[in-house]
């Protein structure tokens, strides 16, 4: 009867030893996921802070978008002003376009 018993509780303490380790890896990725979106949050803030103040900064569904957002060649980005001139100004930009 011991022998049984014994038998049943190292058959189910793989299970136990599983979800727990799963648990633990659960709540470390979850931690990790949420420092990234504060540090990303705090990078965006940073970035249109610095980003060229004569150009016209633009929040749309909750993304900050730096450029002139009236362009049509804007990237609609947090990182890039423009598809095709990324680093310029937009004003007196050659591309620039409604």
């Amino acid at each position: 009867m011991l022998e049984i018993f014994f038998i049943a509780i190292l058959s189910i303490m793989p299970f136990f030893l599983s979800r727990f380790l799963l648990r633990q890896a659960i709540q470390q990725w979850e931690e990790t996921l949420g420092q990234v979106r504060a540090d990303n949050v705090l990078h965006l803030r940073v970035h249109t802070m610095f980003a060229n103040p004569s150009e016209q900064c633009a929040r749309e569904e909750d993304s900050y978008f730096i450029g002139n957002t009236l362009c049509r060649y804007n990237a609609r980005s947090p990182y890039l002003r423009c598809a095709v001139n990324p680093a310029g100004p937009c004003q007196n930009c050659r591309h620039f376009r409604y």
